[in-house]
């Protein structure tokens, strides 16, 4: 994470995070796809306008209740397939509000799951509801614009589950089997 501190005007860097006070936490980012590789690159600390998606997370929720992100994607100078700025643009949110996922989970879990038992049936639940949405995008995506776009919906969940595994890595963070649901 990158802290901002109020500068004196002098100082201050042409940056979306400019300004903020102490108390306010701006990460900037962006994501490159290495369609050789089939893999994310990530820039930590810097919003290339090139990238297949770049966007910052102002964590300003000790002041304002509200934490602000903003993503471009789709923007950069290589053409991508819709599912991949998608991806890419699921992936920027997860990594950048991850910290935000952990501690509303770390707060909200004891309180809502007072019986384990509960778990596994919601878990199955909700796997079999998203087997049965990939299965429809994959039969109808290419004729109904309905399941296309549930694709790329799906395409951007996808992603975010990856920034914040990835970001739970970086930070050496275990997510735990329930933390994010799939």
């Amino acid at each position: 994470f990158r802290v901002f501190l109020l500068p004196n005007k002098s100082e201050l860097r042409n940056s979306p995070c400019e300004g903020w006070t102490e108390m306010q936490i701006c990460e900037e980012a962006t994501v490159h796809w290495d369609a050789a590789q089939k893999s994310v690159i990530l820039k930590e600390g810097v919003m290339e306008t090139e990238g297949g998606a770049y966007g910052y997370f102002n964590d300003s929720l000790l002041l304002s209740g509200w934490g602000v992100l903003e993503i471009s994607a789709g923007y950069g100078g290589i053409a991508q397939e819709d599912e991949t700025t998608f991806f890419l643009a699921g992936y920027l949110e997860g990594f950048l509000t991850a910290g935000q996922m952990f501690s509303h989970y770390s707060n909200m879990y004891p309180q809502l799951i007072k019986d384990e038992k509960v778990l596994n049936p919601l878990k199955n639940f909700l796997s079999k509801q998203d087997q049965w949405a990939r299965e429809q995008v994959r039969l109808r995506r290419n004729s109904d614009p309905l399941w296309k776009h549930l694709g790329l919906i799906l395409a951007q969940l996808d992603g975010l589950h990856a920034g914040a595994a990835q970001w739970a890595k970086s930070k050496h963070r275990e997510v735990g089997s329930n933390m994010l649901i799939k």
